[in-house]
């Protein structure tokens, strides 16, 4: 489990990064260095569409936002 508070007030405590990729696989090509707990990667031709991915304390992806997950496409079936 992690935590990391990155505003307090007005004033930014931590940097967090944006990153903007054409497809799903760009994700693979972002240095570490620039992921951390918070990141937040838009992805313009996702899977699904625009998906929206967020970064956890171990450098790896979720998506957040974009289309159905895989068991509401199940249930739709």
């Amino acid at each position: 489990m992690a935590h990391k508070m990155t505003r307090r007030g007005s004033l930014d405590n931590v940097i967090t990064f944006e990153h903007y990729c054409d497809t799903v696989a760009d994700l693979d090509n972002i240095d570490p260095s620039e992921i951390n707990l918070g990141t937040i990667a838009l992805v313009v031709e996702g899977t699904t569409g625009l998906e929206v991915y967020m970064a956890k304390s171990d450098k790896t992806w979720v998506r957040i936002y974009g289309g159905a997950s895989s068991s509401e496409e199940d249930e739709g079936e």
